[in-house]
């Protein structure tokens, strides 16, 4: 098989469709050309969730809140989705305080 046999073909139903529903020749040369990039990209990834987790939890320690708590309001902030963040934390406390333990 050829070089551009290998690079690009047609894998029946493996393939990704384009918008018009008609399956798209899959190419692994852009693969090819950029994976060492994107694994120096994932790697710089992982350390930086892994710092962050780290100061969320150190953070939500000395301030007595639960790490999950701190980090969605860091989320929210950060993606510019506090007021939305924020509606549904509160329907969901009424929807605490108002059906509470004692329906279930």
């Amino acid at each position: 098989m050829d070089a551009a046999a290998e690079t690009s073909r047609a894998l029946g139903k493996a393939g990704r469709k384009d918008s018009a529903g008609t399956k798209v020749v899959m190419n692994s040369k852009p693969i090819k050309e950029m994976l060492k990039d994107l694994i120096a990209l994932e790697m710089k990834r992982a350390a930086a969730t892994e710092k962050f987790n780290d100061q969320v939890t150190a953070v939500a320690e000395k301030a007595g809140f639960q790490s999950s708590t701190v980090r969605k309001l860091v989320k929210a902030h950060a993606n510019d989705k506090f007021e939305e963040e924020k509606r549904n934390i509160e329907q969901l406390s009424i929807l605490f305080e108002d059906v509470g333990p004692e329906n279930k």
